[in-house]
């Protein structure tokens, strides 16, 4: 559950479709469909998720894949802003109200929606107090162009600041079994029923050593699972709820993701792969 409303165990995540050198519209739209048939109903998108020509190569794709597709209806798109693409390398962080509110109309237009089902800070602007920006998104939500609010990228402190002025439903910061997150805001998070989305989750490039891993390897084995979906099912087994985000820019990938959805791990598996860094280097 994100806020009242029910997605999946796992979501697909958009920021290889546009960011890299090689954009395939095609594949992408292809990877869309294949992972809502494998029953994924969350798809991560931002306004800075784009290429260098396009405004929102990321938001437009999704509406082509998700246009007059039966399933749309079923779907939650979770876009970000106050994190934008300026050049090649630039991506600058400008988390001002005005700012935000522009951000906010770009993605209704590109996503061809009238409201946002969960919209997100995607990382908090030294320049500008957390407060300030959440309250902007509160704004928006008022006026029915959100849904529901999630915040990105922060500690337990800018959690607890942007709890302050708006009922935040979801956190979205990086965790694998390379990144082990604060177990405080993943208790704290727990605790206010706020879903822990995260990204990066199979180490962020770092799955060839996932799949070389020895205990990962005994372990997927033994389940008849593979390496992938193992970490996946460590990752959901860190604290309730945890919603892996899977980049991928192939359809296969993600259905082979979409499988940790079933997999569970024991205490002892558990143990053996470590909440801590037992197996894996962070």
């Amino acid at each position: 559950m994100i806020g009242d409303r029910p997605i999946s165990a796992i979501g697909l995540g958009g920021a290889g479709w546009s960011l890299g050198d090689r954009v395939d519209v095609a594949q992408s739209v292809a990877t869309i469909h294949a992972a809502l048939d494998a029953g994924i109903r969350l798809i991560d998108t931002a306004r800075a998720y784009t290429t260098v020509t396009d405004e929102s190569h990321n938001e437009d794709l999704i509406a082509l894949a998700l246009h007059d597709h039966p399933l749309r209806d079923e779907v939650l798109v979770a876009t970000k802003g106050g994190h934008y693409r300026a050049g090649r390398e630039s991506f600058p962080f400008d988390g001002r109200p005005a700012t935000l509110r522009q951000h906010c109309e770009a993605s209704l237009s590109h996503l061809g929606v009238d409201r946002i089902g969960l919209y997100q800070l995607h990382h908090p602007d030294p320049a500008v107090p957390i407060e300030e920006s959440v309250l902007a998104l509160r704004e928006l939500q008022d006026e029915g162009k959100i849904a529901m609010i999630g915040v990105s990228n922060v500690s337990l402190t800018l959690l607890r600041r942007a709890q302050s002025v708006a009922d935040i439903v979801s956190v979205q910061n990086q965790f694998s079994l390379f990144h082990h997150e604060d177990p405080g805001l993943l208790a704290a998070c727990a605790e206010a029923g706020i879903a822990y989305l995260a990204y990066s989750p199979l180490g962020g490039g770092r799955v060839g050593e996932l799949v070389a891993s020895e205990p990962i390897r005994t372990i997927a084995a033994a389940h008849g699972a593979t390496p992938i979906q193992v970490a996946l099912a460590w990752l959901r087994s860190a604290g309730h709820p945890v919603i892996p985000i899977v980049g991928t820019r192939r359809a296969e990938a993600i259905v082979e993701a979409s499988g940790a959805s079933a997999l569970e791990l024991d205490q002892q598996e558990l143990a053996q792969l470590g909440h801590g860094s037992a197996t894996l280097s962070p």
